[in-house]
């Protein structure tokens, strides 16, 4: 790999991810959605039984799912309107 093939991942100039993985993902967008959602729920889970022995760790806990909750659903959204 050479500079220039580097200097394309470190930068956002171009999509270099979305042409070759954009498609294929696409038809699976719910699916992925739906293992996405219960994985959040599992950390929120833990977010609550956290509560229990630091307060402090289960707020930032709370704080982190909401923002990967936000995330990868403008990932899913992405996916859906992908090719329309």
């Amino acid at each position: 790999m050479n500079k220039e093939e580097l200097k394309k991942y470190l930068e956002l100039g171009e999509p270099i991810f979305t042409e070759k993985y954009a498609p294929k993902l696409a038809p699976y967008a719910k699916i992925i959605y739906l293992i996405g959602l219960v994985i959040l729920a599992i950390s929120l889970l833990g977010a609550v039984v956290t509560l229990f022995s630091n307060f402090a760790a289960a707020i930032l806990t709370v704080i982190a799912v909401v923002v990967e909750f936000v995330l990868f659903r403008m990932f899913c959204e992405f996916l859906q309107s992908h090719g329309k």
